[in-house]
């Protein structure tokens, strides 16, 4: 197949021309068009109910709440995970699904089952997230100079919101921080016993008059009208709005007169108003969270979410657009702006740079290596074409099959690798057309054609093999297929294009530029490099046994690193922003936690290379973040890395070079600045990168175990020793329990003996509590589009302490619909300020657990779990566990065992692929065998890499492995076939694998530099983006160096101990001719001309000659 594509090319040269600029033009089109991601989405289909009922305490919200909603989800098709957490007023449950369930199926069916939920409290409705572990696209302050909080949030509420999910690809807008606006109505009980008035009186007063209604149509002459009555308090204005907004606090005003003016009731024929029961102001819902920036201790945030599997590029500059809309259109009351804190695009920009200067510097790198070593320019440059060629022709098939691209997906791809079939077959022709004594008389394109059909079959195979060592990136499931997933892809595309490339328009283009081209002249590269190898080759022979135990030997130490590198599953993706997360005791309230985090700012914006600080207290109003007034996040985007703090690099007590300071010791200077609050524990992570580890996991934290069992005390009890145990560990720190009971609660047992007494209902006695601490919501004030809550409560002086609460007076049934005596709350009541309960509950499949996370810096992730899993589990010293009572640990631990796992199965199915098509290439066990040595001595050099550098084993590195796997299979193919084919014309062994290795010493020099440059910026790069991949291009870096400088004389040493048998078939003059260097160490060899003239094989003159390893090598081996 290859031959007849080669020859068709040849002779249809200008379709091919035409075809290649038909690339370029839908490659360039694609490469405009195409969506870049910073980073993959490495999380499952996973969908999240949010259920809220304010005042309700955690084991209420999951006895009543979690648990009938997860009885209703359980066994949906695909689902693997369903973790619930119940705090305060809160549940959420996460939907996890299985890799490769469709989301918008498993969304449907949860809401399908949802609907079908019966026996939940009054008033509380289920519903579904839109948060998504890499959907924040936008992070913005709405700033309103003069303007209050609640008005600020307001516009964010009811303005922002509705206009941003005008936003193709935008689901939703998470506002966090400000104050949800309320009219309260602060009821005075003794004026209410004064005029006779109950609680339910109120209510259903300001209820009545505050409707709009219709009174059907009046035809008055010739036109109909439509009948309107006006009811609304306040007539419904909004005083927000930008026509308005001038006299906003006077429309406030009014609407506060109106409500007052409400009649309740008659008292001695008397009308009595709303302002002579209680005091009516503008207050603000409870609040759940408070933000605050550099300065700024109080202010609105607004979290733009994208939808699911959108793309970030687009939607991102759509937003931005809109921000701008927004901010120039009269949409926003005067004085107000939408300024942006983090940006997507920012990130993708960054990532996006950096990968393609390292992509450049690579290109030039591999460019140069091809002029070096092929003197010829043209040659270069026609390899060096097929590098952007094959990029487009990857990027077209991903843009045409609507994928997107990513920093993995493009950045770890070796453009070494990618060009090795057109360097084998331009250096292959090169060395045809320019060989000393070629027949010139011949047609270019025949002796183009007939150097191309020399390695056709071992370039196919060698080619089919690379593809199948892919196989493992192919079958990746889990967050690693997720992420190396799209690589794979781009990967593949790219050498298939390149391979097609090489077998079509590589030989295009040499029949146009090598018309010219005359004898080769060795460059003085060249020439040494063959010489010198030669020689050391010669001498390697003639040690064989002792070079071969030296590398055994090497290969035995090598197999001694593998234990000591240590594991991880991926290094930490950069992002350019610190996430901190700082726990305060879990009983804390938000004024306290609130005075907490401007300290807090204050020290983290010290640091110079962080650009701003935006704190976030407890959570958003909607419920997106599960958390509480004791968890502080702080956002703190990072300046530029350029523009870092340098440290002198020192050697020998001088200077050398200056270096960047890393994101480590950024982390460590603030971790010595907080240990001025010693109470407080911290952890570090990334925006993104803390949304994915809780999505996998259901924890916030990168590492963390899960202690399941019933009773929540013991659960704290035993978690409590996990903590101190892992604090024993070297490496681990910021491990932290989270606390799962101590929240004190002011708990009010009715007595209803006592009720019965005095003919009450429990239900008033719940009235009046809600009404009188928490306040009731029961209609609303409209204000235009906008609608705010009307709630009865009593003023703060009456409600703030456990006494005054119990003198709380509750009404008795009276005649005549008329209250009757008010009894004190305490004498039908017994109130408990202080009585302990739950502050969360987690759970996980149907069972409760705790939760311990924790970190680990300065030693590899799989060392450190190993030690505390010892200390654990250890007899007499560990945890003991009651029955029932197990643990599991999750987090980057699990993905990576399981990772490992599936790959410690898939790995050998490839290789045992690779096998038997090495087998089918040379119909030989034996010649499979000795270049599946090639791949052993490529696994050596990464593991060397490894070590040298420190880089813990992790998937990428995997990755790394699996990439060189091929090329060094290639390699070997190559190298076998070259001295089979001397073999074949028999040549004795040992002349036969010097001539053999001379012929492809330039070759598979050329295909290890390329391939090791093309990565090497990678492998040596510190900026943003480069952290993923770094341990991919250290693994390719150090094997193909190590195949470079070993496999050259590997498999000569092991063909010399197991060579082909020799045949009679004649030799081609031009290998004789392409190997002249090892003429002189044959110089008892004479040429004979063949009856045509033309010079035959060496033939060897003397049967026994020293010069071979043996008289046995002659007959070669059968075996």
């Amino acid at each position: 197949m290859v031959r007849a594509l080669i020859s068709w090319s040849l002779h249809n040269r200008l379709i091919v021309i035409l075809g290649t600029i038909l690339l370029i033009g839908v490659g360039l089109h694609s490469a405009r068009n195409l969506n870049v991601e910073a980073y993959p989405d490495p999380t499952p289909p996973l969908v999240e109910v949010i259920t809220q009922n304010p005042g309700a305490s955690p084991e209420e919200m999951e006895r009543l709440i979690g648990i009938p909603l997860e009885t209703v989800l359980n066994g949906m098709p695909g689902l693997q995970y369903l973790r619930s957490i119940s705090l305060a007023g809160l549940n959420d449950i996460k939907c996890q699904f299985e890799y490769g369930t469709d989301y918008w199926l498993a969304r449907q069916e949860v809401i399908n089952r949802i609907s079908m939920i019966n026996g939940l409290p009054p008033g509380v409705t289920p519903g579904l997230s839109p948060w998504s572990p890499t959907g924040e696209i936008v992070r913005y302050v709405l700033e309103g100079p003069g303007y209050t909080l609640n008005q600020i949030k307001a516009v964010q509420d009811w303005v922002l919101e509705r206009q941003f999910r005008t936003v193709p690809g935008v689901i939703d807008v998470t506002g966090f921080g400000g104050t949800v606006k309320q009219y309260q109505v602060l009821l005075d009980g003794q004026l209410m016993k004064r005029y006779d008035v109950t609680l339910q009186m109120v209510t259903d007063a300001i209820s009545q008059s505050n409707a709009n209604v219709g009174g059907d149509i009046l035809p008055l002459g010739p036109q109909s009208h439509n009948v309107r009555a006006i009811g609304y308090l306040g007539e419904g204005v909004d005083p927000l709005d930008p026509a308005h907004a001038d006299r906003a606090y006077a429309i406030e005003v009014e609407k506060l007169e109106d409500l007052q003016d409400v009649v309740v009731t008659t008292h001695k024929n008397m009308p009595v108003y709303i302002r002579q029961l209680a005091k009516v102001v503008i207050g603000y819902e409870p609040r759940l969270g408070v933000v605050g920036r550099d300065g700024e201790n109080d202010v609105v945030e607004g979290i733009i979410l994208m939808r699911k599997y959108e793309k970030s590029l687009p939607t991102s500059n759509a937003v931005q657009e809109k921000i701008d809309a927004i901010n120039s259109g009269g949409i926003l009351p005067a004085g107000m702006r939408i300024v942006p804190f983090n940006r997507r695009t920012d990130l993708v920009n960054v990532t996006t740079h950096n990968v393609l200067h390292n992509m450049l510097v690579g290109m030039g790198l591999v460019t140069l290596i091809l002029f070096v070593f092929l003197g010829d320019l043209t040659s270069a440059g026609i390899v060096a074409l097929i590098i952007p060629l094959a990029i487009l022709f990857s990027i077209s098939v991903l843009y045409m099959q609507g994928k997107s691209a990513n920093l993995l997906s493009i950045g770890a791809v070796d453009f070494g690798i990618i060009v090795d079939s057109s360097v084998i077959i331009v250096e292959n022709i090169y060395r045809h057309v320019t060989a000393r004594g070629a027949d010139r008389s011949r047609p270019l394109i025949d002796r183009i054609a007939e150097a191309s059909h020399e390695i056709e079959r071992a370039l196919f195979f060698s080619t089919l093999i690379i593809v199948c060592a892919f196989i493992p990136l192919f079958s990746m499931t889990g967050p690693e297929g997720a992420l190396f997933g799209p690589m794979a892809n781009t990967y593949a595309f790219a050498i298939f294009g390149a391979l097609l490339l090489a077998v079509t328009l590589t030989p295009v283009l040499c029949s146009f530029f090598f018309h010219n081209k005359k004898e080769e002249k060795d460059t003085f590269v060249d020439r040494l490099m063959k010489v010198r190898y030669l020689t050391m080759l010669n001498r390697v022979l003639d040690h064989r046994f002792l070079v071969l135990a030296a590398m055994v030997g090497l290969l035995i130490f090598t197999a001694t690193l593998v234990p000591r590198l240590g594991g991880e599953f991926m290094p930490p993706l950069e992002e350019g922003n610190l996430w901190i997360r700082a726990l305060l005791p879990r009983t804390v309230t938000l004024q306290e936690a609130a005075r907490v985090a401007p300290r807090l700012r204050s020290v983290i914006g010290s640091i110079p290379e962080i650009r701003g600080v935006m704190s976030h207290v407890g959570r958003p109003d909607d419920g997106t973040d599960v958390t509480s007034y004791f968890n502080l996040e702080f956002n703190a985007p990072l300046i530029p890395m350029e523009q870092w703090r340098t440290k002198p690099v020192m050697f020998l007590g001088r200077k050398i070079w200056d270096r960047a300071i890393t994101r480590e010791e950024i982390q460590e200077e603030l971790g010595e600045k907080f240990r001025e609050f010693p109470s407080v524990n911290f952890n570090f992570s990334q925006l993104i990168r803390d949304n994915v580890e809780e999505a996998l996991s259901g924890v916030k934290g990168a590492n963390s175990i899960k202690l399941f069992g019933n009773d929540l005390n013991v659960l704290e009890e035993e978690g409590q020793r996990i903590v101190t145990i892992l604090n024993q560990v070297r490496g681990i720190d910021n491990a932290g329990l989270f606390h799962i009971i101590g929240q004190p609660n002011l708990e009010i047992q009715i007595d209803r003996h006592e009720c019965a007494r005095y003919g009450i209902n429990v239900a008033d006695v719940e009235s009046v509590v809600q009404v009188a601490v928490g306040g009731r919501a029961f209609t609303q004030m409209v204000e235009g589009e906008k609608r705010f809550d009307i709630v009865l409560r009593l003023p703060k002086d009456q409600r703030d302490d456990p006494e005054v609460i119990g003198r709380i007076l509750v009404d008795t049934p009276g005649d005549d619909g008329k209250p009757g005596a008010r009894i004190p709350l305490k004498q039908l009541v017994k109130i408990d300020p202080h009585k302990p309960g739950a502050s969360y509950i987690y759970r996980e499949n149907n069972r409760r657990y705790i939760p311990i996370k924790f970190s680990v810096h300065g030693r590899d992730l799989a060392s450190a779990i190993a030690e505390a899993q010892r200390r654990i589990n250890d007899p007499i010293t560990g945890v003991k566990r009651p029955e029932g009572y197990q643990i599991e640990w999750a987090g980057e631990f699990a993905q990576m065992e399981q990772a490992n796992s599936r790959l410690m199965f898939i790995v050998p199915l490839s290789i045992s692929l690779i096998l038997i098509l090495l087998y089918t290439t040379f119909k030989s066990v034996k010649d499979a065998l000795l270049v599946m040595c090639n791949v052993l001595e490529a696994a050596m050099g990464g593991v060397l890499a490894l070590w040298v550098t420190g880089t813990p084993f992790s998937i990428s590195a995997a990755v790394g492995f699996i990439s060189v796997f091929g090329v060094a299979v290639q390699d070997g193919v190559l190298l076998i076939s070259y001295f089979n084919q001397m073999r074949a014309a028999g040549l004795p062994v040992r002349e036969a694998v010097m001539r053999g290795a001379e012929l492809r010493v330039r070759p598979v020099v050329m295909t290890s530099l390329t391939a090791a440059l093309g990565l090497l910026p990678a492998a040596l790069a510190t900026s943003i983006g480069s952290q993923a991949q770094k341990p991919l291009a250290i693994v390719v870096v150090g094997a193909m160096l190590c195949t470079l400088f070993l496999t050259r004389y590997l498999m000569p040493i092991l063909y010399s101990f197991f060579p082909a048998p020799a045949g009679t078939a004649p030799c081609g003059e031009d290998l004789i001719e392409g190997s002249h260097y090892s003429d002189r160490f044959f110089p008892h060899k004479h040429r004979s001309a063949s009856p045509d003239g033309r010079r035959e094989a060496a033939i060897d003159s003397d049967e026994g000659d020293a010069t071979d390893f043996g008289a046995e090598d002659h007959e070669g081996s059968s075996s």
